[in-house]
């Protein structure tokens, strides 16, 4: 799955500056702290090159951990939404697993 078909999806037509340099970042395997306001779309920053790093074999590839139950929830729609064959599955507590 390209970026641009992933971008199509959520009606964004280029990646911004600060998603540009983190997906960069990411694909060189740097360390990766990414410190962006609200809204600049940091969760596609990182998931879109955390997509073409998975494999297509069973069992857990990412562990994604975040300070809060909202995060979580955010990312796990926002990677629903990306409609791929891998599945996520968000835990925190409170929540069923």
């Amino acid at each position: 799955m390209s970026y641009a078909s992933i971008l199509a999806k959520f009606k964004i037509e280029q990646l911004n500056p600060m998603q540009v340099e983190t997906i960069a970042a990411i694909e060189q395997k740097d360390d990766v702290m990414l410190i962006s306001p609200t809204g600049s779309g940091k969760t596609l920053a990182f998931l879109l090159p955390l997509l073409s790093l998975l494999k297509p074999v069973p069992g857990i590839q990412v562990l994604i951990m975040v300070p809060t139950r909202e995060l979580a929830i955010q990312i796990e729609q926002v990677f629903k939404q990306i409609t791929t064959e891998y599945k996520i599955n968000c835990c925190y507590g409170g929540h069923p697993v």
